[in-house]
């Protein structure tokens, strides 16, 4: 049977023609014949999709301590994640304090970084079972004198001089006459102090411990074991042992 002719005269190719006149595209990730990796309902980069910029790995939050040259030194990483509906949010901060010979205080010159009257104050300011609770009481929701009251059970006089002291210590700031709430440091400061505490209670701290090699030794030691140790020795036949 003829193949069917198009208006320009030549042969009609069986299946889909590609407009671009080469051979047929597959979506980006998958095979000839297979369905595309990307999910269903996601727009591609430009389309609206927010993409994450944060690092992926801890080598990338601390480069100088992990890197591959041999370095003394000490780091802090602290993040803290929010998340309503399809908005995130995180907060991340990174301080570290590297060199490349021993000797030279790295944790004191960490410590160093913040003041000791103001890291004092931050301190003091939850240095009190009721102002925690009246902290996560505000943080909860409870930010009117009426709801604290309700939320606390505590007198008018103890009441306010907690609320006067977490304000000093930066934890709370006043948004109206009536209106308490906590601040982005507060915020951290109870996410992480939560954490803190709970260090050395078992599992339910979520405190991790690892011992790993970095630098050179690490990299020295991978390289040793992908090469062969020595070459396989022939084996002696009967006629050589004559």
């Amino acid at each position: 049977m003829p193949a069917k002719r198009n208006r320009s005269g030549s042969k009609k190719a069986k299946g889909r023609a590609n407009p671009a006149g080469g051979k047929q595209r597959h979506p980006r990730g998958a095979a000839p014949g297979q369905a595309s990796s990307r999910r269903p309902g996601r727009r591609a980069s430009g389309g609206g999709v927010v993409h994450s910029t944060l690092p992926t790995t801890l080598a990338e939050y601390i480069p100088a301590l992990l890197g591959p040259n041999k370095a003394f030194g000490a780091a802090v990483v602290v993040a803290v994640a929010d998340r309503v509906g399809e908005q995130a949010k995180i907060s991340h901060a990174t301080i570290e304090e590297v060199f490349q010979r021993p000797g030279m205080r790295p944790k004191g010159r960490l410590l160093d970084r913040a003041d000791p009257e103001d890291l004092a104050r931050l301190l003091g300011g939850l240095a009190h079972p009721d102002r925690v609770r009246l902290a996560k009481a505000i943080l909860a929701g409870a930010g009117s004198h009426r709801e604290l009251d309700k939320e606390m059970e505590m007198r008018t006089g103890p009441l306010y001089h907690h609320l006067r002291e977490l304000e000093r210590a930066g934890i709370l700031v006043k948004a109206s006459r009536n209106l308490y709430t906590v601040t982005e440091r507060g915020r951290l400061v109870l996410f992480v102090a939560t954490v803190l505490a709970g260090f050395g209670s078992g599992a339910r701290s979520g405190w991790r411990c690892a011992e790993i090699k970095c630098g050179r030794a690490l990299r020295r030691r991978a390289g040793q074991s992908a090469k062969p140790n020595s070459r396989p020795k022939p084996r002696r036949t009967q006629d050589r042992r004559r």
